[in-house]
């Protein structure tokens, strides 16, 4: 009978481990995908910021090109460029 005790409560135990685990395993889980939408959240931030600053800087180049283009004459040479014949 002594020996059956000791199987019974080496198998309780060994229930008790792998519950323990298991939850171990599960709480390590969700921190893991806690993580991810905090990554993801970070990451919508982000590529707001850098498709905002993109629209400024092709707003502030078309204005510049249309600066440009209405700067330059034909008959003032001013929109030729210097060639170096060194």
């Amino acid at each position: 009978m002594e020996l059956q005790a000791r199987m019974e409560l080496k198998r309780k135990r060994r229930k008790e481990s792998n519950r323990e685990s298991a939850k171990r395993s599960r709480q390590r889980k969700q921190q893991h995908l806690d993580d991810l939408n905090s990554q993801v959240d970070q990451l919508r931030t982000t590529k707001q910021q850098l498709i905002t600053a993109l629209n400024i800087t092709t707003q502030n180049y078309a204005a510049a090109e249309a600066q440009n283009s209405g700067a330059a004459h034909p008959d003032d040479g001013a929109g030729e460029q210097a060639v170096c014949t060194a």
